[in-house]
């Protein structure tokens, strides 16, 4: 085989790796499927706010986060969620990172993961019900 034969097997123009990329890429995507359709969580009940919040007896509240961070902005916007609803101190936070737990799974993809923009959207409600219930109970054990 001569050289100038090579080089033509191996020549691909512009159009020919569009295709290909284009076909590769279509077959990726739809090989790969989050199970989003549906996957709302139906039960209208409140999670356990213990298991998000704990409040030390120095007044500390230690927000147990079920995303983590990774340059999403998960642990400045979830904590605000829960504290908008609990009314606390900002300077008394103390954000970590949750345990592996069936608590913490995200209400729409059902699983304790932190992917695209799912955290604020999955998290939003519940940790709002989390927040409020969290602040009733410091009302009635006050009263």
């Amino acid at each position: 085989m001569t050289r100038d034969k090579r080089r033509r097997t191996f020549n691909l123009n512009r159009r020919a790796f569009i295709k290909s990329a284009t076909a590769l890429g279509s077959g990726l995507i739809l090989g790969f499927r989050l199970p989003l359709a549906g996957a709302r969580s139906t039960d209208p009940g409140v999670r356990n706010p213990h298991g998000f919040i704990q409040i030390a007896p120095d007044d500390t509240i230690r927000l147990l986060l079920p995303s983590v961070e990774m340059g999403q902005g998960t642990n400045t916007s979830l904590p605000m969620i829960i504290m908008e609803e609990l009314e606390g101190d900002w300077n008394k936070i103390d954000v970590r990172d949750a345990p592996v737990a069936d608590i913490y799974k995200n209400p729409w993809i059902k699983a304790q993961i932190t992917v695209g923009s799912f955290s604020v959207r999955g998290w939003y409600d519940e940790l709002r019900k989390v927040g409020a219930a969290a602040r009733e109970m410091l009302v009635r054990a006050a009263a």
